[in-house]
């Protein structure tokens, strides 16, 4: 359906000559015949990028661009951004047919943009394939206020102006694309060693594990040398319940008697599942905790998604997907103008918005 009027005005006149009027400063617009031709040029030339507010972001329009989107995250969610920073806003293009958060704060008299430590992509999500000019465009149309950029962009989101600098950075996942069978032959002999000493061991692992148990284990294991504020403990502990209560996440752990050996939190998205909080010792492997791992595998083996190591890839957790057969996913990190010592302050407040967040549990 056409929702421009200039779409409809070609439409009426169905002529059939194309006429192109280049405007340097505008890029340029096309003015097209035929009912096809006219109306697929002038919605991909006509609709513009537009920069929104949080309080005026449609919160159900813009997560249902990030659920269908190609390179869809649940980092961009808005309620998961509402929980990891403090301010936030977005670029929108058309009538939400692709987004791109903006979180920011200002240092001293400096407005920058910036990575929330719960989220390690963020970027460009789009409806449709992400070429180079789509992705230029989005960048070009960043607010020139914000003058120090240091935010991470998705693995769809190719570096394309010459101006900021990208900076390589990695993630690990499993394709779940393999039924479980043929995920067992990626497997090295930790794990398979790992495994059987699961049986031996007859640890039980629990599916419905309690928000404040991830939380707090997480805390004390992996989040021990991630120096993180108490808030942003805070901010999980909202992101598990709203997640929990959208249907696209649960808390699961592994148990050798009342002892909780590991334990995680799995958000659950179209394109991929999240390993969220991983809450992983050395004594925790040494005991067969891999089978956490083999269960997530098992469950979603032959599904057109991935299994993202998540935000906290710590070295250990890195390992453990390389013996599960984990394959490297590259994405970049963007930097601009003077960072200096210049830290965002952080606080993972939950923003104040006139929409409730959106989801449905037939998503999952």
């Amino acid at each position: 359906m056409v929702h421009d009027p200039w779409l409809k005005w070609v439409d009426w006149l169905s002529v059939k000559w194309l006429l192109v009027i280049i405007l340097p400063q505008w890029g340029y617009i096309i003015l097209a015949g035929g009912n096809a031709l006219g109306t697929k040029w002038l919605s991909r030339t006509m609709r513009t990028i537009k920069f929104i507010p949080r309080e005026e972001i449609e919160d159900k329009r813009w997560n249902g661009c990030v659920h269908y989107a190609i390179n869809g995250l649940p980092y961009a969610y808005t309620w998961y951004l509402d929980n990891v920073a403090e301010f936030w806003d977005g670029l929108v293009w058309g009538d939400y047919e692709a987004v791109f958060p903006l979180v920011h704060q200002t240092v001293g008299s400096t407005k920058m943009l910036y990575q929330p430590a719960l989220a390690s992509q963020l970027g460009l999500f789009s409806l449709k394939p992400i070429d180079k000019r789509l992705m230029t465009e989005f960048m070009e149309a960043i607010p020139a206020e914000y003058s120090v950029w240091d935010f991470n962009l998705n693995s769809m989101n190719l570096p394309t102006i010459d101006a900021p600098q990208y900076i390589p950075l990695s993630s690990t996942y499993i394709n779940l694309q393999p039924v479980y069978g043929e995920q067992q032959e990626r497997y090295n002999k930790t794990v398979v060693d790992a495994l059987k000493k699961t049986e031996t061991l007859s640890l039980k692992i629990k599916q419905d594990l309690k928000p404040e148990i991830v939380v707090e284990h997480f805390k004390n294991t992996t989040g021990k040398a991630l120096n993180l504020p108490e808030s942003a403990y805070h901010s999980m502990l909202r992101i598990i319940y709203q997640a929990q209560h959208y249907g696209v996440g649960g808390g699961f752990g592994i148990y050798h008697g009342d002892k909780l050996l590991a334990s995680t939190f799995l958000l659950y998205s179209r394109v991929a599942n999240l390993n969220l909080l991983p809450g992983l010792t050395a004594d925790s492997l040494d005991n067969g905790a891999y089978a956490l791992i083999d269960l997530f595998i098992r469950n979603s083996a032959g599904s057109m998604r991935i299994l993202d190591a998540g935000p906290f890839q710590t070295p250990a957790v890195t390992e453990i997907f390389k013996n599960y057969g984990g394959e490297k996913l590259e994405y970049f990190k963007v930097t601009k103008g003077e960072l200096g010592n210049l830290k965002p302050h952080g606080g993972f407040q939950r923003a104040k918005t006139k929409n409730s967040p959106w989801y449905m549990k037939w998503f999952r």
